[in-house]
């Protein structure tokens, strides 16, 4: 401890010594250690952080599998059978996405927003601290209890009741039943999904109170309906492994039992990373490619700092080669320039935690457009204060080791009697400058990359801004409302629509309206399992699913899809017609490769689904992820579906958010306790949510891409003018012997246009074979786009030659009388 702490005192006076090269190698640290903080924040929030549970490590997800789909969620019926029969999991819980208007007292108008339906066992189960009240009871999560029971959020707790201490007995109105509240759960608990910040929790067997929208009487006994989400809790000392044999055994006995249910079906057991990952795995591919993006700045950081301590050893040879004739050991003295360097990190680490915690806060204010509660849930915590220090160690670890190594290594007769100048010119791969040269040479290389990939995102996102989705956005507002929350049945639902859009096609500055059941980009599109006779997937390939929308007859019309055959939804099409739909022509052409599928039929959902004819083929266009390739798409005609949530589109003359406001009024002449939710104007929801994948990636590989040019800016400044204060004494005599300034400034804008040229040309030829990654997250862009190949070596040598031209600038100026004198 003595002697570390002695080396400690050593690198302070050091340091406090050199403060010029302090504050660079600082800087340079912190820019590559912060950018490295906030995109982990990012990748965190999205794939790596576990459940903020108790012993987080072993809660796992289960999941329902068939042959014709990867990952299912469970029935209530197989979840009871998992829950009181395992023998591998400590508890088994199941939970439900709610969406619910709630509201405070019977007066107010119910707010949207979202909760979970959760087994009883839910808090106790998976460890969730509630640290004002209490979980759910056993009692409270059996058929036929009489408690509404509700455990809130921290959030809603905080928003809508002020932060009451008591708030426990108090009464949270949830789509229209009375709920009392028992408990909150902990400020650091934001719901056992990414994204979703849950309001509210209620037990599954209060649903018939809590969600009216679920009208199947059989939802908790019947094997068929699957719409629960599974996690569990491995026992002590038990592994995936064998809980999925024990799982396996388990469903083989359920398929024997109920056959007509659970043939073929499985159990699979997914850690909670893993389940994470493949939930969302474009997304997830995404992220940690940029955090890969991100590494090449620390990269490029550490060989600025590396080339720094080189240069300063080279300085310090005489020192160092003094101290080893008098002693000292070559390991004491790698000792203490590694300590040096750690010191050095350390520093440059706490200054990247306030880099990184500027790039946090910029990341939270990217809000998601919705009008429930979700949020990335990024954040700085301990996690990220941990992952800072480890990057600093590691990083003082990576620029530190090869300098100290090489300052130490040395002939100390020879090194002391030699003059402290340089040798006439140095050799650019040997020599003692070779590892400095190549050190700049890798990270304009680096830089290249960075840059390549920055015009890459730039081109995408203008590209993204100009594409045709495939129907029109301007002058339409949406507006959204769901029935089921004021619990309209069926009937009733169909008379409010009906007068609905009667009155809204009435007002003044309105062209045209429809109902449909979504709209492009919103994430909460449905899907339909489709069965067309003859059509057999390929091997490996999942039965054919297509996402869907419900639809009136003005749709197409309104949204200016593309009809390329057939016909759009008209009077025919009734309740007791048969049942008819539209489709796009990439399910025309994988499902009816070899047929005419106009006048064809197929089914919806399974074998013995709807049977529907097709009488209409759309253009495919872009419907959920800016970059997605072709998806298969079918509408139906709401005369023929049914579903209580529904978007109004209104087609305006004038500003759509202008027409917001009558729009309420004639929903408050209908039915004044209607909830009203997402309005807004297409064109501002496409901006919001359809670019906010391209536009937040372009920003933030574009600031990489600058700090990595930056940081090479001083590399190559820093190499280029230490070179020329090595030469000074060699400058000189080329001047008393006739070389004019302009002589002398080319050839040391030569040596930097040397370090550019080589940089680019590995950069290019890397960047050539890594932007094949990209290409699945840009559209509109090639991966080897000219334009950006040869922008970026332009770009870089300007900026790289004005990086030059200073240190020149000063050379061509040198007094070669004075420079003749020095040692």
């Amino acid at each position: 401890m003595r002697t570390l702490m002695g080396d400690l005192r050593y690198a302070f006076r050091t340091l406090r010594k050199s403060p010029g090269f302090t504050l660079v190698a600082m800087l340079s640290l912190a820019l590559g250690i912060g950018a490295n903080t906030a995109m982990f924040s990012f990748v965190d929030a999205l794939v790596f952080r576990p459940l903020p549970v108790k012993s987080a490590g072993s809660i796992v997800a289960l999941h329902s599998t068939a042959p014709d789909a990867q990952r299912d969620n469970v029935s209530y019926p197989d979840y009871t059978d998992l829950r009181d029969h395992t023998r591998t999991l400590e508890s088994v819980v199941s939970f439900n996405f709610l969406p619910a208007g709630i509201s405070a007292s019977r007066e107010a108008l119910p707010q949207m927003t979202v909760g979970y339906m959760v087994s009883g066992n839910f808090f106790s189960g998976l460890g969730i601290d509630v640290p004002i009240g209490r979980g759910f009871r056993p009692e409270e999560d059996r058929p036929g209890s009489r408690d509404l029971v509700t455990v809130i959020s921290h959030s809603l707790w905080e928003r809508n009741f002020n932060s009451d201490p008591n708030v426990v007995g108090r009464t949270l109105r949830l789509n229209g039943a009375e709920f009392t509240i028992i408990g909150v759960t902990s400020q650091n608990f934001s719901g056992p999904e990414a994204y979703v910040m849950p309001d509210f929790y209620v037990p599954v067997n209060s649903y018939r109170q809590a969600a009216p929208m679920v009208t199947q009487a059989d939802f908790l006994t019947s094997r068929k309906l699957k719409p629960f989400s599974v996690f569990a809790r491995l026992k002590p000392g038990v592994n995936i492994k064998t809980a999925q044999a024990e799982l396996t055994t388990m469903a083989h006995a359920l398929a024997a039992q109920y056959p007509d249910s659970n043939r073929e079906r499985t159990f699979t057991i997914l850690s909670y990373f893993d389940d994470r990952f493949e939930g969302d795995k474009i997304d997830a591919i995404l992220s940690i490619t940029l955090l890969g993006v991100t590494g090449l700045v620390l990269l490029i950081a550490c060989a600025n700092v590396a080339n720094l301590l080189l240069a300063r050893g080279t300085a310090r040879v005489k020192e160092i080669a003094i101290r080893m004739a008098i002693g000292a050991g070559r390991a004491t003295l790698v000792r203490q320039l590694l300590t040096e360097s750690m010191l050095l990190a350390l520093l440059g680490g706490a200054a990247g935690v306030a880099v990184g915690y500027a790039g946090v806060r910029f990341l939270q204010s990217v809000k998601l457009p919705a009008d429930i509660p979700l949020d990335f849930g990024i954040r700085m915590d301990s996690r990220l204060l941990v992952f800072s220090l480890l990057l600093s160690i590691a990083t003082g670890i990576i620029f530190g080791l090869l300098p100290a190594l090489r300052s130490t290594r040395m002939d100390m007769n020879t090194t002391i009697k030699a003059s402290d100048q340089g040798p006439g010119r140095p050799g650019f791969w040997r020599g003692r400058l070779a590892g400095r040269n190549i050190l700049v040479s890798a990270q304009l290389a680096m830089s290249v990359v960075l840059l390549v990939a920055s015009g890459m995102f730039v081109r995408g996102f203008a590209a993204a801004r100009k594409m045709d989705p495939g129907f029109r956005m301007d002058h339409t507002l949406l507006v959204s409302f769901n029935t089921s929350l004021i619990r309209y049945d069926e009937a009733k639902s169909r008379l409010f629509y009906r007068a609905l859009i009667d009155r809204v096609r009435a007002l003044p500055g309105v062209t045209d309206a429809t109902l449909a059941q979504n709209y492009p980009f919103n994430a909460a599109v449905s899907m339909r399992s489709v069965v067309v006779d003859g059509y057999q997937p390929r091997a490996g390939e999942d039965k054919p699913i297509a996402f869907s929308n419900i639809v009136d007859d003005h749709y197409f019309g309104i949204m200016e899809t593309k009809i390329l055959r057939g016909r759009t939804f008209d009077s025919r099409d009734t309740a007791s017609s048969p049942r008819v739909v539209v489709i796009n022509d990439t399910v025309a052409k994988k499902l009816f490769p070899n047929r005419d599928p106009l006048g064809a039929q197929m089914r919806l959902d399974n074998a013995n689904g709807p049977l529907v004819q097709i009488v209409g083929i759309a253009k495919t266009g872009t419907y959920i992820y800016w970059a997605e390739p072709p998806q298969l798409f079918l509408w139906i005609p709401s005369t023929q579906d049914y579903d209580p949530q529904v978007t109004l589109q209104v087609r305006t003359a004038g500003d759509p958010a202008a027409m917001a406001g009558a729009i309420r009024d004639a929903v408050r002449a209908i039915n004044p306790d209607m909830p009203v939710f997402s309005v807004r104007s297409m064109e501002a929801f496409f901006d919001a949510r359809a670019m906010l994948g391209p536009r937040l990636t372009m920003q933030m590989v574009t600031a990489m891409g600058l700090m990595g040019l930056l940081l090479a800016v001083i590399g190559l400044y820093g190499v280029v003018a230490y070179a020329v204060s090595r030469r000074t004494r060699e400058i000189g005599i080329r001047m008393a012997i006739g070389a004019n300034p302009r002589d002398v400034q080319r050839m040391i804008l030569g040596q930097g246009l040397t370090f550019t040229a080589i940089g680019v040309g590995f950069g290019l030829t890397i960047a050539f074979f890594a932007m094949n990654v990209f290409s699945g997250f840009i559209i509109g862009v090639k991966p080897h786009d000219p334009a950006i190949f040869l922008s970026v070596p332009v770009l870089l040598a300007v900026v790289m030659l004005a990086a030059s031209w200073l240190p020149a600038w000063r050379a061509a100026r040198i007094d070669p009388t004075l420079a003749l004198r020095q040692e």
